[in-house]
């Protein structure tokens, strides 16, 4: 009877285990380790095409409350860390899972030596995770944040378990007013996955009984990793996702996104020791808008346009392209590209960063139309401190440049190429047009002429024919 039971249990931990791994919550496979690879891949990685897709009628999960109410709002301000204790019933139902924040802070948070403001989370002994809450202190008139934090389920156990969290914050007030676990059994939906196309939205994909679904969607995609030079790291790029993202890679939490128009561009720097060589599993939890008066995100309070007043329609789902990105440890973060049409000059600002370590680079800063070299600049030996931002400056003139117009809307490119010892470390580049406008009084001026602007709305009589597109 005992060896019976003995049995029994290994072969349900065992199912256990494979479950995990089959959604992206195993062990990583590190048959060949990343820090030994020799090749570079510069080439970006598509991630369109089929995924798997579950539909969430009943949007399984809930929350945990951290057990005893914190003292007072401790400050989070100077160093100091706060911890509390979340007690956890059956943390094997907890695959998918994230930790909220909600704190109080306003838009005057001081760091060391200008590091960007980050607060920082991690479960006992487990793997700490930050996030950067530099947006959260442009809101000029919330004060109370309600931020989403990194956790690999696996760090939980049975019974109690230790949060601490920290900031870098030097001074400034920030306070934390109530920790929260945020989780979704979702082992159960395997034997229910579909398959739908990446990108595009459900309501034109999965049949009439999609066309009115304001729910939760889940998607699953496995992809592969070619061997990485030494250094390198990949960024996670998801065009856009309508409305509410939640994005989990290798079974940790990495973001949240609210905004079903602009982009999420993930560093995957802190995630380097989870990604594997093949079988990675990204997974998106997607919430849509409704109409209902309960929910979670009401249309009339988002960007949803004005469309499904007439017809009823609310598309939803990773709506355009998803890739990724090889990057150098040291790279290009930020770009911001600024013409001026009365002297033909190029302005490229760009910021720099190494979240592993100090670093000093050359840039070289290039105008291309199409293949051919027009213009070039490199600024020599910028010192890049570990996790600190560095920008950089050039200002190129294109003599004979044609402007970006209407009827002729000529795009350059400018690239930006950081070398290290004269290897070329990273790169990024961008389409821009030479054009101006301004609005003076009553009037639109467009390079430096008046323009009018004229049309009508047309619902075109099709709904299908403003849905997004999808790859066939």
């Amino acid at each position: 009877m005992k060896h019976s039971f003995l049995r029994s249990l290994v072969c349900a931990a065992l199912a256990v285990v494979l479950a995990l791994n089959a959604w992206g919550c195993g062990p990583a496979q590190t048959d060949e380790p990343q820090n030994e690879q020799e090749e570079i891949a510069m080439e970006t990685i598509s991630l369109n095409g089929q995924w798997e897709f579950y539909r969430d009628d009943t949007a399984l999960g809930g929350k945990l409350r951290q057990d005893d109410e914190l003292d007072g709002t401790p400050s989070l301000s100077g160093g100091e860390a706060v911890s509390a204790t979340l007690h956890v019933p059956n943390p094997e139902q907890m695959f998918y899972s994230k930790l909220q924040l909600t704190m109080d802070f306003g838009t005057e948070l001081v760091t060391a030596d200008g590091e960007l403001p980050t607060v920082y989370a991690k479960i006992g002994d487990g793997d700490e995770f930050s996030v950067d809450i530099s947006d959260y202190t442009h809101n000029l008139k919330d004060t109370t944040h309600v931020i989403d934090v990194g956790l690999y389920g696996a760090d939980l156990c049975e019974g109690n378990n230790t949060v601490t969290v920290r900031s870098n914050i030097t001074s400034g007030p920030i306070t934390l007013r109530s920790i929260d676990l945020c989780y979704y059994p979702v082992l159960m939906f395997r034997d229910t996955m579909r398959s739908i196309t990446v990108p595009g939205v459900w309501e034109t994909q999965l049949g009439e009984e999609y066309t009115n679904y304001n729910g939760v969607g889940w998607y699953l995609r496995s992809f592969d990793l070619p061997r990485l030079a030494k250094g390198q790291q990949y960024t996670l790029t998801l065009e856009a996702v309508d409305y509410y993202a939640e994005i989990w890679l290798n079974g940790r939490f990495i973001t949240s996104h609210e905004d079903g128009y602009t982009p999420i561009v993930i560093d995957l720097a802190q995630y380097a020791d989870f990604l594997q060589m093949h079988d990675n599993r990204l997974v998106v939890r997607v919430t849509d808008q409704d109409t209902a008066s309960n929910a979670t995100f009401p249309i009339k309070q988002t960007l949803a346009g004005f469309y499904h007043d007439s017809v009823g329609i609310n598309f939803a789902g990773i709506w355009n392209d998803v890739y990724l990105t090889p990057r150098g440890q040291t790279r290009v973060v930020d770009m911001h590209v600024q013409t001026d049409i009365d002297t033909m000059a190029v302005t490229v600002q760009a910021t720099l960063k190494n979240p592993v370590q100090a670093a000093t680079v050359d840039a070289t800063v290039t105008i291309l139309d199409g293949d051919e070299l027009l213009s070039s600049e490199t600024i020599e030996n910028i010192s890049v401190e570990e996790a600190r931002n560095v920008a950089i400056r050039s200002e190129q003139v294109i003599e004979h440049a044609a402007l970006w117009e209407i009827s002729s809307p000529k795009l350059y490119t400018v690239r930006v190429e950081l070398y290290d010892g004269g290897t070329c470390v990273d790169t990024t580049q961008t389409p821009f047009g030479f054009t101006s406008i301004r609005a003076e009084e009553d009037k639109l001026i467009f390079n430096d002429r008046i323009i009018k602007i004229n049309g009508i709305l047309s619902w075109l009589g099709n709904w299908e024919q403003l849905s997004p597109r999808f790859d066939e």
